[in-house]
């Protein structure tokens, strides 16, 4: 399932006073998007970018109102490690291990291959060896 702008901003809570201001435009987040395909690699990295704006700025006080920036920063990239820790949990836990090579089509390729050097030992499909001297009730 692909993922959406909508999926990383609200992970990211990039609307930070509930109107219409957003730290990152759309175009990051479509670059976002296609660096990082999974939901929480890419919240990680866009957490990471909106901690970067906040780091180049400076604080800002108007009145007896005051935005800490460093705070922000800080909150940022506490996002971006805990996206890390939970899209690493995931890739662990959705892991599944593949086989290549072992189809039958590739086990008979692989024999009639007469530059491949051919195992001393091999046994086929219908080998069971010390039971062709056994009589069975049906025969």
């Amino acid at each position: 399932m692909a993922i959406t702008e909508a999926q990383v901003r609200r992970l990211v809570q990039d609307n930070p006073d509930g109107g219409g201001t957003n730290i990152l435009a759309s175009d990051d987040y479509s670059l976002i998007i296609t660096t990082e395909p999974k939901l929480y690699r890419a919240a990680a990295l866009a957490a990471r970018m909106i901690a970067s704006t906040f780091a180049e700025k400076v604080e800002i006080a108007a009145g007896s109102a005051k935005i800490r920036l460093q705070q922000k920063y800080r909150q940022y990239m506490h996002y971006a490690n805990a996206f890390d820790s939970r899209a690493e949990e995931g890739d662990l836990s959705g892991a599944t291990p593949q086989l290549h090579g072992i189809s039958i089509a590739d086990m008979e390729d692989t024999e009639e291959d007469s530059d491949l050097v051919q195992p001393i030992f091999k046994m086929d499909k219908f080998d069971n060896q010390g039971t062709d001297d056994i009589k069975w009730e049906s025969e």
